[in-house]
C-alpha cells in the first residue's frame, strides 16, 4: 500500500517539476505582477480608509485578486501557447508586452489612489498626467487613432467620482 502511495507521490512531483520547468521563464513576470498587485491593493485600501473612512472590503480585495489572476493566467497561457510551438523568443516578447501593460495599469491606479490621499502633490499630479493622459494619447496616435489629449483628460475626469473605490 505504501509503495503505491510513494509511486503516486513521485508521479505528482514529476508532473509538478515538468510544469514548473515549462513555466520558469514566466517567474520574473509573475513576481512583478504580484508585487504591483500588492502595492495597488495596499494603496487602494489606504486611500479608501483615509478619504472615506472605509474599512477593509473583502469584495474589493477579491476583485483585485481576480484581476491579478487574469493577468497571470494570460501570461501563463501565452507562454504555454508559444512554448508548445517552440517559439520561446516570441513567448518572452508576449510575456513582456502583457507585463508592461499590466504594470502600466497598476501604476496609473496607484497614482490615482495616491492623489486621493495627497491631492495637492504636484509631482504625483504630473506623473499621473503623463502616464494617464499623455502616454495614452501618444499610444493611440501611434496606432493610427487620432485623439486629442483634452478628450482623454475629459474621459479621465469623468471617471473621477469612482477614483479610489477599486482595489
Amino acid at each position: 500500500m505504501w509503495n503505491v502511495i510513494d509511486q503516486i507521490r513521485a508521479g505528482i512531483v514529476a508532473i509538478w517539476a515538468v510544469i514548473m520547468a515549462a513555466l520558469a521563464p514566466t517567474a520574473n513576470a509573475l513576481m512583478l505582477l504580484v508585487l504591483f498587485a500588492v502595492v495597488n491593493a495596499f494603496v487602494g485600501y489606504q486611500s479608501n480608509y483615509i478619504t472615506k473612512r472605509e474599512r477593509f472590503s473583502l469584495t474589493k480585495f477579491w476583485r483585485a485578486g481576480i484581476q491579478l489572476m487574469m493577468y497571470t493566467g494570460l501570461v501563463i497561457l501565452l507562454h504555454l501557447a508559444f512554448y508548445i510551438f517552440g517559439d520561446t523568443d516570441k513567448s518572452l516578447f508576449a510575456i513582456k508586452v502583457v507585463s508592461w501593460i499590466a504594470v502600466w495599469g497598476y501604476t496609473v491606479k496607484i497614482l490615482q489612489n495616491c492623489l486621493q490621499i495627497a491631492p495637492n502633490t504636484r509631482g504625483l499630479k504630473l506623473l499621473y498626467y503623463v502616464l494617464a493622459v499623455k502616454f495614452i494619447g501618444k499610444l493611440l496616435r501611434e496606432l493610427g487613432i487620432e485623439v486629442d489629449d483634452n478628450e482623454i483628460k475629459q474621459i479621465r475626469d469623468e471617471e473621477e467620482p469612482t477614483k479610489g473605490t477599486e482595489e
